[in-house]
């Protein structure tokens, strides 16, 4: 399981002078320092494999050059996402790749490996969608058709459509977005500083607890009327009422009701 991802550059810088650099689509680490290759393929060329293989092998490499150890060294895995088949139809859409030996079948060279997803070969309609991978391969896949994600899908599913319907959005859409999300931190600013007061004023006047109790009485009064205030604006914007009451902590029947009014 990765816990954690740490982009790496994506340039492989020519050893020699004189030579081609390669650009990798991600390079990444997690927290263990297993490096990762990601690379994705629209278009079919006959020297993939090879160039997959040069880019692995170049990245496990290249940790000498930094002055790691061979003890060090730590394995590269590379993920190739392709929009077109490589492999016989007996392949499934998700296939890996390691060196093992012919005999056993079991792996000695574990430090280069891959794993392939040919898109064409995903045939799961939405409402088959069961694994982790799967939702991520019809991500892949159908999201440019698509304006929300399947039911069911993880959150992580369901923030990565999110990012990719800002793509869609025009200019206008993008303010209004950036108009939306400024109101939402200007009001929890705003809650904040009515906190820090409130907590100034109770030191400062705690033994006059009639007042403390009115001043209190206050100060909630206010940060309701904030939270009405920005819900108001969120409506404006055509956010859903649970969006809303999400973001400001009111009720969805609340936010209808300063909707209808």
């Amino acid at each position: 399981m990765i816990e954690e991802v740490e982009l790496l550059s994506q340039e492989l810088s020519p050893r020699y002078e004189g030579s081609k650099q390669s650009i990798l689509d991600v390079s990444c680490r997690d927290k263990k320092g297993q490096r990762y290759i990601v690379e994705m393929q629209n278009k079919r060329f006959s020297s993939f494999i090879k160039r997959l293989e040069y880019y692995a092998s170049r990245t496990y490499s290249d940790q000498r050059f930094k002055g790691v150890d061979y003890l060090q060294l730590k394995p590269v895995i590379l993920l190739a996402i392709m929009n077109h088949n490589i492999f016989p139809k007996e392949i499934r859409c998700i296939s890996y790749h390691c060196n093992h030996e012919e005999e056993t079948y079991k792996c000695f060279l574990p430090n280069l490996s891959y794993a392939f997803v040919e898109l064409p070969k995903f045939n799961k309609r939405s409402e088959q969608l069961k694994t982790p991978e799967d939702y991520w391969i019809h991500l892949l896949k159908e999201a440019s058709d698509e304006n929300e994600p399947p039911k069911e899908a993880p959150s992580e599913i369901q923030k990565a459509y999110g990012i990719l319907e800002r793509y869609r959005w025009s200019s206008e859409e993008i303010l209004s977005y950036e108009k939306t999300m400024m109101a939402i931190l200007d009001g929890e600013d705003a809650m904040r500083t009515f906190k820090n007061e409130g907590r100034e004023e109770g030191r400062e006047e705690g033994r006059e607890e009639g007042r403390e109790e009115g001043r209190e009485e206050g100060r909630e009064e206010g940060r309701k009327e904030i939270k009405e205030e920005i819900a108001c604006k969120l409506l404006k914007q055509g956010l859903s009422f649970q969006d809303i009451s999400d973001a400001t902590g009111l009720s969805a029947s609340k936010v209808e009701e300063l909707n209808n009014q």
